[in-house]
């Protein structure tokens, strides 16, 4: 046989041999026990997210077991330094926060928890990206909660726009860069009318419903908000924001 023909034959041969794949792989559209297409360029991040009061099982040595896993620790406030420091040191991963409003100040005023951070970066009015599996992880973040007795971050409602509003020339950079604007947004207060409470304290903020409606970033986790009973409501969905209140410890995982 000449060599040309020889060459048609096999790949004659090897065309019939394909063609059950393909049948197959054509017939696999509608069947109910077709396989979801795999996103291989996602990368599903596990955050810790820590607020408010001090938890027996975070604080001891089992964390690092418990939540050897997760990727970042996230601190939403009112919580001693030396307790985060303890967190991150057992996990070995980077640790966000913001300051609640009640803090630990020296003589002089000056508030003690970020000082006790062994590389913890402080997000208050920040924009920052953290980078993952070549992903980028979008955070941001607001300290305190409304004044009420003149302490250390202690805002009014006015205020609050402002710490908000210098945000947004890192979400325009984050739009522009990545298509999105945030993924994380970190506060220690809820948004208003969200998770929030009618006594001044603890009344929600104006600027971060506002915020989380225009910007919709994939999760909006707050503290402050104490609750002890098992029907508080503590997950709320804003258009596509989970609003998510992280009081003791919360374990958070979405795709990046």
């Amino acid at each position: 046989m000449p060599k040309r023909e020889h060459r048609r034959l096999l790949l004659f041969l090897r065309v019939q041999q394909a063609k059950p794949i393909l049948r197959e792989m054509n017939n696999t559209n509608g069947r109910a026990d077709k396989q979801p297409l795999i996103n291989y360029n996602s990368w599903v991040i596990k955050i810790l997210s820590l607020s408010d009061e001090v938890d027996a099982l975070i604080y001891s040595p089992r964390v690092g077991v418990l939540f050897q896993d997760v990727d970042v620790v996230i601190g939403c406030g009112d919580l001693p330094g030396e307790y985060l420091d303890y967190v991150v040191c057992h996990i070995n991963k980077p640790l966000y926060y913001v300051e609640g409003n009640h803090v630990q100040v020296d003589n002089e005023g000056k508030v003690l928890v970020g000082s006790n951070l062994h590389g913890g970066l402080d997000l208050h009015h920040k924009v920052k990206r953290y980078p993952i599996q070549g992903k980028q992880l979008l955070l941001a973040g607001v300290a305190g909660s409304l004044e009420y007795h003149g302490g250390p971050y202690h805002f009014s409602q006015t205020a609050m726009w402002l710490h908000v509003f210098r945000l947004l020339p890192g979400l325009w950079h984050n739009r522009v860069r990545y298509g999105r604007y945030l993924d994380l947004f970190v506060t220690h207060a809820p948004p208003w009318g969200i998770h929030d409470q009618p006594d001044l304290p603890h009344r929600g903020i104006k600027a971060f419903h506002w915020f989380d409606r225009v910007f919709q970033p994939r999760y909006h986790i707050h503290g402050h908000i104490h609750y002890y009973h098992p029907d508080t409501v503590i997950k709320t969905q804003l258009g596509k924001t989970t609003i998510l209140n992280t009081f003791r410890y919360k374990k958070i995982e979405f795709d990046l």
